[in-house]
């Protein structure tokens, strides 16, 4: 399922407008936390391949709110440093999410600061 990058329609995605919508996966499974683990693991296993974005998504699937924020902002950071050419999709996402944070009221305020920071020096660099 990470190889081919078809997680979305496996696992399901979360639409910009904080929506649920479940993937194959949730049409086997009666409870949804019972696949919230392999979702987590999913994500904990792109992040290790290098996959930040799709492990932003997965961790967000996963209801993992803090590690997605963590995976954003580390990853804008090193990529500020870097002057990597990835930051505009990192950028992107990480605006995407979160105004969809920002709605559904997860954002806790110290994260929402350092995320803030961190897109609005992207604008500059």
């Amino acid at each position: 399922m990470l190889s081919s990058r078809e997680f979305e329609k496996v696992l399901g995605r979360i639409e910009g407008n904080g929506v649920r919508k479940f993937g194959v996966l949730g049409k086997f499974v009666v409870e949804e936390e019972e696949y919230i683990p392999v979702i987590a693991l999913a994500a904990e296993e792109s992040q290790e391949q290098g996959r930040y974005l799709d492990a932003a998504v997965l961790f967000d699937l996963a209801r993992q709110y803090d590690k997605v924020l963590d995976t954003l902002i580390t990853q804008i950071s090193k990529s500020i440093v870097s002057h990597s050419p990835d930051i505009s999709n990192i950028t992107t996402k990480a605006q995407s999410i979160a105004k969809q944070y920002q709605r559904e009221g997860i954002w806790r305020k110290v994260k929402d600061q350092t995320l803030g920071m961190y897109i609005y020096l992207c604008i500059f660099v």
